[in-house]
């Protein structure tokens, strides 16, 4: 029943992407991605049975098993069902009897803006009203998210208008890098994430062309969603944001300069605040996450832990290790770190990818990227997450999967910009 009603499922989505003009991404055959989204349907498929083996469920499942267990609340009752979706009201020591039916809902070690699994277990107890709670059900929906977001994403880039540019770069290299179709492919937190990534960039490019009430109030509501996503990724993303908001009012003004200095601004004043006040202080926060991840996984017995960035919790610290933090996320895992033979494609990746950023930079020429606001956006927003991801990662599985949007927004930085390549003909 399981598979039939996934075929169905697959079936439905795959006529939507064919038939529903907005679903469809310009300048590719609906049917090539209809088939895309197929393919990652399967390998949320696959990716749901290497966790069951591997990691014994772990959250891809256990996503499914809370929202089907926070359904069976609603079915029992909907006032406590209500309270507890929505976080709103209701007496605390009964609503904790029925929160403490769930896996996910309470965190492990992290705090919530880091580690928050609630908003993943909402959006799974929706689709759960259809799905009849079978896994294969949700892998589709949520690829259907992850496939949206995507499809934005592409719009966004689409529309640099660098002459004589490349399309169908953006839909090859990016969309199919094997952490984009691995993590972006499951029942996982990064289907969403690329959901209101995609959502963000694009409604945030239409307020630069027409600052309409409606672009902006949605533009409000994506941010706000956001929040509950990945907090600290917004985060990066502000200053960027600021930054493009300045170069459409300096038009005379180097893009690049504007971005380098809104955030060189945004860092030192998050490091003088924390000097101020050092509760908010970056690098005693991020010798916390990796402290806490360390001790997390040697807690739970992984077996791809490496020797962490050796941070101390001051500024110079921080300052200093910032290049390294950059190409330890970059660049690992190495081959020979590997435990598991299903994550050689991820670790092969970390070897073709910077290959073809190089190609495209000399494809694209480094000043079709420095003059556009969105592909600075990209390459900055990428640089910051990679650094976020090399401080606190010293989990090799972790590593992988927290830096797939790096590694997509860096790529989407370069495809954006890049050019057709013209072929010569022997006579």
């Amino acid at each position: 029943m399981n598979y039939f009603l996934f075929i169905i499922h697959l079936l439905l989505v795959m006529w939507m992407i064919s038939r529903v003009k907005w679903m469809q991404v310009p300048g590719i055959k609906p049917v090539w991605t209809s088939y895309y989204f197929a393919l990652k349907c399967f390998i949320g498929l696959a990716l749901g049975y290497i966790y069951r083996f591997y990691y014994g469920f772990g959250d891809t499942i256990n996503y499914v098993k809370d929202a089907d267990a926070l359904f069976e609340i609603f079915r029992k009752n909907p006032s406590y069902f209500l309270h507890i979706f929505t976080g709103i009201g209701g007496d605390p020591k009964i609503l904790d009897v029925y929160r403490h039916q769930l896996i996910l809902w309470y965190d492990s070690g992290f705090d919530s803006y880091y580690n928050d699994s609630r908003t993943i277990i909402r959006v799974n107890t929706l689709i759960r009203i259809f799905s009849f709670g079978y896994y294969e059900v949700h892998v589709v929906w949520m690829n259907f998210l992850a496939f949206l977001g995507l499809t934005w994403l592409y719009k966004a880039f689409a529309n640099i208008n660098i002459p004589n540019f490349s399309p169908s770069l953006i839909f090859i290299f990016p969309f199919f890098l094997p952490n984009v179709l691995v993590w972006g492919s499951g029942v996982l937190k990064e289907p969403v994430l690329l959901f209101v990534l995609g959502a963000l960039l694009l409604i945030f490019q239409s307020v630069m062309n027409k600052p309409t009430t409606a672009n902006i109030l949605k533009l409000i509501i994506v941010s706000f969603v956001f929040l509950f996503i990945k907090m600290y990724l917004l985060l990066i993303l502000i200053p960027g944001l600021i930054a493009w908001y300045c170069v459409k009012k300096n038009e005379k003004t180097s893009p690049l300069l504007i971005f380098t200095i809104t955030y060189s601004l945004f860092l030192g004043a998050i490091l003088i605040a924390g000097e101020w006040y050092p509760p908010l202080s970056l690098p005693s926060l991020l010798y916390g996450k990796q402290l806490n991840m360390y001790r997390f996984a040697v807690f739970s017995g992984s077996g791809s832990i490496v020797d962490p960035i050796m941070l101390a919790p001051t500024t110079a610290s921080f300052l200093k290790r910032l290049p390294e933090a950059i190409g330890f996320c970059m660049f690992r895992p190495f081959f020979w770190e590997l435990k598991q033979w299903w994550m050689i494609p991820l670790a092969l990746e970390n070897l073709v990818f910077p290959i073809i950023i190089v190609v495209l930079i000399m494809k694209s020429s480094w000043n079709s990227v420095i003059r556009s606001p969105l592909s600075l956006l990209a390459l900055f927003a990428a640089l910051g997450l990679f650094a976020l991801v090399g401080f606190t990662s010293p989990v090799l599985g972790n590593l992988v999967r927290y830096k797939m949007p790096a590694i997509l927004l860096l790529m989407l930085a370069f495809c954006g910009t890049a050019k057709k390549i013209q072929i010569k003909k022997s006579d």
